[in-house]
């Protein structure tokens, strides 16, 4: 899988028509991902979170000038790929400690952990929670 970005004006801070992106497959029997307001960012494989026996795609987006982002989880059901979590906020300084975005709930059954940035008083801080996901 593969993101298409939308065109960029030169001067790199407008979209040359609609920004949405597409996460694209290699397989074609699979349908694309339209993903509004993102210029660019890379899709992951993460594997079988929801233990359907397929996997779910994740993606942070790029924006032009934000250090803030929702982290978005698909997976495919029905014949469309909809969201598996809601998309949850996450900040720069989540992704630069390295923390991992979401992972399979070891403790409950069909849910998963998400790690996500919000403001407590001056800083800007990372918490987990439990969520059921999308089967």
């Amino acid at each position: 899988m593969w993101l298409v970005p939308p065109k960029v004006a030169a001067n790199e801070l407008d979209c040359l028509g609609d920004c949405k992106s597409y996460i694209k497959f290699s397989d074609p029997n699979i349908p694309s991902i339209k993903v509004e307001n993102c210029i660019g960012g890379i899709p992951t494989n993460l594997g079988d979170l929801n233990m359907n026996g397929t996997d779910e795609v994740g993606l942070l987006p790029e924006w032009f000038s934000s250090y803030w982002s929702a982290y978005h989880v698909w997976t495919y059901s029905d014949g469309k790929w909809v969201h598996a979590v809601p998309p949850f906020s996450t900040h720069t300084n989540q992704w630069d400690k390295g923390v991992k975005a979401i992972e399979v709930d070891k403790n409950k059954s069909g849910y998963v952990i998400i790690r996500y940035s919000e403001f407590s008083g001056e800083d800007i801080v990372t918490k987990s929670k439990s969520i059921k996901i999308q089967k």
